[in-house]
C-alpha cells in the first residue's frame, strides 16, 4: 500500500491544528541520510493536490540547541496576532524547550537555514531530556512538560518574556529495584476535563493529576497488572473523558490497556496484537472509536474500539519501528508515521487493509501467532465505515416541490455509558418549497378569476389592462372586448373611431322588406302597392337636384361629403313618390321655373325617356359626364336593379377618391380588395371597414387575411390583434409563444402567455388549448408542480392537447402518483410506459419492438412508436372528465358548464346599422368578434 506523500526525514513529527502544515524535528537516537549530526526545525506544507511524492518544505529552516525528543504545535488563541498560526513546542534532549513562532519560519526564503524571527521563547526547568510535552487544549496558554530528570512542570506562557512555571508531583514511588525516582514520560490533558493531567512514569504507573484545586494532588493512580513497564505512550479518548489509553514499550508487555477512571484496579480491555513493545498511541479526532498504534515488531495497527476491539486496518510491516504515529486533526482518515529508516510517510486509512493472516505451524499464544504470521491471499477492505463518510444530515429535492431532509441526532451518552453509546436518532422531515412565490400567487388569482362568471373574466381582463403598458396592455384590451355585451362598438371605440359612432337613438335597423340578397337595393323598393307622397321639402330638394345647374364636379363634391346613405334615401324617397299617378311633371308643380331650351345631349335623354328606354337614358347622362343624372334616371320606377348598380359604378370610377373605393367596396360586397390594397400603417382603419361592414365567416376571414399580410412584414402584434379579432387561437398563440421564445421563457412571461391563452380559448368557446399551446401548457404545468400545485397543474394538463405526447404523458403520471390528497378523487391516466420482457427477447428486439428505428434525439423516440402508440390508444378509450373550458364559471374544473343566464353578443351583431346590404346579423362561423349572437362561451380557465 503506498504511502500518499513523503519526507526524507528522521523527525518527530507535528500537525498544524489550522493550517495544511506538518512540522518535523530532528529526532533523537537517528541519522539521517547525510549523518548529519545537526538538529532543525522544518514545516512542510501538506499539498494532496500536488502530483509530487514528496513534501515541499515551507519557508526556511530553524536550528535547535539538541536534537527533538517531542514536538507538539498548539496554543492557536494564545495571541491570534502575533501568532497566526500558534505556536510549536519542541523538548529537546538537553531538557530545554523551544518555543517557536510557524508562520516567521514558513514566510522565510524558502531553504533559509536562520529565522531570526522564529524562536520566541526558550524554557529551562528540566535537569534531563523532555520526554513528555502538552498543551493544554482549554487554557492554551498552558504546557506541561516531563523529563528524565522526575520532575514534571507546567509553564504558563501568558507573557511569553517571563514564563511561569510550577512543578506538579514529580514521580510518583521508586523504581522497584530502588534509587532514583522514576522517570516522567507522556502527558496529555483531558479534553474535557481541563484541569486533569495524565502522566505516565517509568516504573510503570499512570498517574491522574488534579490541578484545579490550590494544591496540585494526585486523584488516581492506574498499574499495569502486568508489572512494572515503562508507560512509554497515553493519551484520552475524544469521546469519552474517562477512557485513557496506555500502552508499554516493554517487550514483556506489548498490549494497549484501556483504562475506565471509574474502576483503577484492572484495564476494561486489553488490545492484544502486537508482539514487541508500545511506542506510540494516537486516537482518531473526527471518529473516537478508532485508535493507531505502532509498536516495535514494526507494524502500525488501526484498532477498532466500538464494540469487538479488533483490528481494522493495518500498514505493511516496515523495515524499523514507526517511534511516532499521528492522526491529521484535519483531514478526516490521514496519519502520519515516523520511523527510524529515515521517512516520515503519509497514509490514507482508506488505502488500508487488513491482511489475510495464516499461523505458522507451532504457534502458541495470539500475539506469537501474529509476531510468526504471513499474509495470503488477497487483503481485505476496511470492514466498518468511518463517522466522518456517515452523513450527519442529508437533503433531496423531490417532485412536486418536496423536500426530504434527514437528520442524524446524538444520543445523551448518560455517565458511565460512554462505550455503549446508543446510535444517533434519525429524524426525518418533508416540507413544501415554493420558489416562485409570485407563480403561486398569479396563478390563484387567476383561478380566483376564473371561479366567477363572464362578468368576473371581463373584470379580470380590464384590471390586467389597466395594470399593464404598451402591446401588453392592448392585447388584454382586445380580449376584454370578447367579453363585452357589445364587442362590435367596443372595437370601434378600442380603434379611436368612438367620436364617428351614431347616439343610440339614431340607430335603426333597416326594414326586411328593404334588404335584398346582394347588393345595395333599388330605390324604389318599397312595400307593394304603396305610394307614397312628397313632402313639400322633399320636392324641393328633388327639385334642385333634377336642375342642370349642377355640374359632375358639384355632383361628386356632394357625393364625397353627404352621407351616402342619406343620398340614397332621398334617391328612395323620391323614387317613391314619383310613381305613376302621382301628377309629379317636369314642367309644373315641383319646378315652377321655365323650362330649359333643350340641348343636343339633353335630347337623346328626353328621347330615350320617351320610349321608357332608362338604359339608353342612363348612357347618354353618363356619356356628358351628368353623373347626377344618370342616377335619378337609374332611381325611377321601372328601371332595373342592374341599371342602378351601374350607374353607381360608373360614377365611382369617374370619381377616384380614397373614399370612393371603400364605398366601391361596400356595394360589391367585395373587402378582399381593400384587405390587400390599404397601407398597412393603417391597418386600425381597415380592422375598422371590416367590423362595420362584415359579418360571419368573411369578417374572420378577412382580419385573418389581414393578419398575414401584417405578419409577413414583421408586424407581429398588429398581426396578433388582429388573430385575436378573427377567433384565430392557434395563430395568436403561436405568436405570442415565438415573440416569448416559448421555450426559454421567464417564468412571469410563462405566467402571462398563459393567462392569455385560456383566457383567448374562453372567448371563443374552444372545447381545448391550441395545439401550438400543448407545449406550453406542459411547461406550465411543470412549473405549478414544483410549486406543490398538483391539483391545478394536472387540470392545466387536462387542457393540453395531443395527450399521447410521451413527455405530457410522464408528467400526468407522476403528477398523479405524487398528488396524495389534492388527486385522491382523480381518475389514474394510463401507465405511460409499456413493460418489455427481456429474459428471451433477441438482441434489440422485445415484444416485436424494433430498438433499431427508435432515436436518440429526445424522449419521444426513446419510448417507440409502439409504446407512444400504445398510450395513445390507451388514453383515447379512457373515459374523459368534463373539460375544464365546459365551465361556464361558478365552478370548479372538471364540473359540469353552467347554463349562460343572459346572451352575449359577438361582434357582427351591432345594433346600429350601416348601408343597405351590410348586415351584422347573418350566421357567423365560431369564435372572433364576428361570431354573433347565442349562448356565452364557457371558459377554459380554472377554477
Amino acid at each position: 500500500m503506498p504511502c500518499l506523500k513523503q519526507i526524507q526525514r528522521s523527525a518527530t513529527v507535528a500537525f498544524s491544528p489550522s493550517a495544511n502544515f506538518v512540522a518535523t524535528g530532528s529526532v533523537s537516537g537517528a541519522v539521517d541520510a547525510s549523518f548529519s549530526t545537526d538538529s532543525t526545525l522544518q514545516i512542510y506544507a501538506v499539498d494532496f493536490a500536488s502530483h509530487h511524492n514528496e513534501l515541499s518544505q515551507a519557508g526556511g529552516s530553524v536550528a535547535a540547541t539538541d536534537s527533538f525528543e517531542r514536538l507538539i504545535w498548539g496554543a492557536l488563541l494564545l495571541d491570534p496576532v502575533r501568532f497566526p498560526l500558534g505556536l510549536v513546542a519542541g523538548g529537546l534532549s538537553d531538557g530545554t524547550i523551544g518555543i517557536w513562532n510557524p508562520d516567521a519560519i514558513i514566510k522565510a526564503q524558502q531553504g533559509a537555514e536562520d529565522v531570526p524571527d522564529a524562536l520566541v521563547a526558550t524554557l529551562a526547568g528540566h535537569e534531563g531530556a523532555i520526554r513528555g510535552l502538552d498543551w493544554n487544549p482549554n487554557s492554551q496558554n498552558l504546557l506541561a512538560s516531563g523529563g528524565t530528570d522526575g520532575e514534571c512542570l507546567v509553564w504558563d506562557l501568558t507573557d511569553l518574556s517571563k514564563p511561569a512555571n510550577f512543578k506538579v508531583g514529580g514521580g510518583m514511588g521508586q523504581h522497584a529495584g530502588g534509587g532514583q525516582r522514576p522517570e516522567v514520560g507522556p502527558l496529555a490533558w483531558n479534553p474535557r476535563f481541563g484541569k486533569i493531567l495524565a502522566m505516565g512514569l517509568s516504573n510503570g504507573i499512570s498517574v491522574l493529576w488534579d490541578l484545579g484545586k490550590e494544591k496540585p494532588r494526585p486523584v488516581s493512580t492506574l498499574r499495569n497488572p502486568t508489572g512494572p513497564h515503562r508507560v512509554s505512550a497515553l493519551t484520552w479518548s475524544p469521546l469519552d473523558p474517562w477512557t485513557l489509553a496506555v500502552g508499554s514499550d516493554s517487550d514483556a508487555s506489548p498490549e494497549v490497556q484501556l483504562w475506565d477512571l471509574r474502576n483503577k484496579n484492572v484495564p476494561k480491555h486489553t488490545l492484544r496484537g502486537h508482539s514487541g513493545g508500545v511506542l506510540a498511541l494516537s486516537w482518531c479526532p473526527q471518529d473516537p472509536t478508532f485508535l493507531l498504534s505502532s509498536a516495535k515488531d514494526n507494524r502500525t495497527i488501526v484498532w477498532d474500539t466500538s464494540s469487538d476491539f479488533e483490528v481494522l486496518a493495518e500498514l505493511p510491516q516496515s523495515g524499523n519501528w514507526n517511534f511516532s504515529v499521528l492522526w491529521s486533526p484535519r483531514t478526516p482518515g490521514v496519519f502520519v508515521t515516523a520511523g527510524f529508516d529515515g521517512k516520515v510517510s503519509l497514509y490514507a486509512l482508506e488505502t488500508c487493509e487488513l491482511p489475510e493472516v495464516v499461523a505458522a505451524s507451532g504457534a502458541g499464544d495470539f500475539a506469537s501467532l501474529l509476531s510468526t504470521s504471513s499474509t495470503n491471499g488477497p487483503p481485505k477492505p476496511l470492514r466498518k465505515v468511518p463517522a466522518w463518510h456517515k452523513r450527519p444530515v442529508a437533503v433531496h429535492m423531490g417532485f412536486g416541490g418536496k423536500l426530504a431532509s434527514v437528520t442524524n441526532t446524538a444520543t445523551p451518552v448518560k455517565p458511565g455509558q460512554e462505550q455503549q453509546q446508543a446510535p444517533p436518532t434519525a429524524h426525518i422531515e418533508i416540507k413544501q418549497v415554493v420558489t416562485e412565490q409570485e407563480l403561486v400567487a398569479a396563478s390563484e388569482q387567476f383561478e380566483e378569476a376564473a371561479r366567477g362568471d363572464r362578468g368576473a373574466l371581463l373584470e379580470f381582463c380590464r384590471n390586467k389592462a389597466a395594470s399593464s403598458h404598451g402591446p401588453e396592455a392592448e392585447t388584454w384590451s382586445f380580449l376584454r372586448i370578447m367579453f363585452e355585451e357589445d364587442p362590435t362598438t367596443e372595437l370601434l371605440k378600442e380603434l379611436g373611431f368612438e367620436d364617428m359612432l351614431p347616439a343610440p337613438e339614431a340607430i335603426a335597423a333597416p326594414a326586411p322588406e328593404d334588404v335584398q340578397a346582394e347588393g345595395v337595393p333599388h330605390p324604389s323598393a318599397g312595400a307593394e302597392g304603396a305610394r307614397p307622397e312628397l313632402s313639400p321639402q322633399t320636392s324641393d330638394q328633388m327639385a334642385d337636384l333634377l336642375s342642370a345647374g349642377l355640374s359632375n364636379e358639384d355632383f361628386m363634391s356632394n357625393l364625397g361629403g353627404q352621407d351616402q346613405s342619406d343620398m340614397l334615401s332621398s334617391f328612395r324617397t323620391f323614387s317613391r313618390a314619383s310613381t305613376p299617378g302621382t301628377g309629379l311633371s317636369m314642367d309644373g308643380g315641383a319646378h315652377s321655373g321655365p323650362p330649359c331650351e333643350p340641348g343636343p345631349a339633353e335630347q337623346a335623354i328626353q328621347r330615350a325617356l320617351y320610349a321608357g328606354n332608362f338604359s339608353a337614358a342612363v348612357d347618354a347622362a353618363l356619356e356628358v359626364e351628368r353623373y347626377a343624372d344618370a342616377l335619378m334616371i337609374a332611381a325611377l320606377p321601372g328601371a332595373t336593379q342592374d341599371l342602378w348598380e351601374r350607374a353607381q359604378k360608373k360614377c365611382m370610377a369617374a370619381a377616384p377618391r380614397p373614399y370612393m373605393a371603400i364605398a366601391k367596396c361596400i356595394l360589391e360586397g367585395d373587402f378582399t380588395a381593400i384587405i390587400g390594397a390599404r397601407s398597412l400603417s393603417a391597418w386600425k382603419e381597415t380592422v375598422a371597414i371590416v367590423a362595420t361592414y362584415a359579418s360571419g365567416e368573411s369578417f374572420n376571414t378577412l382580419l385573418r387575411l389581414l393578419a398575414e399580410r401584417l405578419a409577413n412584414h414583421g408586424l407581429s402584434h398588429p398581426a396578433t390583434l388582429c388573430w385575436i379579432a378573427a377567433g384565430a387561437v392557434d395563430e395568436a398563440v403561436a405568436a405570442w409563444t415565438f415573440a416569448a421564445h416559448g421555450d426559454t421563457a421567464s417564468v412571469d412571461t410563462l405566467q402571462a402567455l398563459m393567462e392569455r391563452t385560456v383566457i383567448f380559448g374562453a372567448a371563443v368557446g374552444s372545447s381545448g388549448a391550441a395545439p401550438a399551446a400543448g407545449a406550453l401548457i406542459a411547461r406550465y404545468a411543470g412549473l405549478l408542480a414544483a410549486q406543490g400545485q398538483l391539483g391545478t397543474a394536472m387540470q392545466y394538463l387536462d387542457l393540453a392537447p395531443g395527450e399521447g405526447a410521451v413527455d405530457t404523458a410522464v408528467l400526468r403520471d407522476r403528477i398523479y402518483r405524487a398528488g396524495g390528497p389534492q388527486l385522491a378523487s382523480a381518475q389514474a391516466p394510463p401507465f405511460p410506459f409499456v413493460a418489455e420482457d427481456i429474459t428471451d427477447a433477441p438482441s434489440g428486439a422485445a415484444n416485436g419492438t424494433d430498438y433499431g428505428d427508435q432515436g436518440t434525439g429526445d424522449s419521444s423516440s426513446y419510448y417507440g412508436a409502439s409504446q407512444q402508440q400504445s398510450y395513445q390508444d390507451a388514453y383515447a378509450a379512457q373515459p374523459k372528465a368534463a373539460s375544464p373550458y365546459a365551465n361556464g364559471g361558478g365552478g370548479s374544473w372538471g364540473a359540469p358548464a353552467a347554463p349562460p343566464q343572459q346572451q352575449t353578443p359577438q361582434f357582427g351583431s351591432s345594433p346600429h346599422a350601416g348601408p343597405p346590404g351590410g348586415g351584422y346579423g347573418g350566421a357567423a362561423a365560431p369564435g372572433g368578434f364576428a361570431s354573433g349572437g347565442g349562448e356565452a362561451p364557457p371558459p377554459p380557465v380554472p377554477a
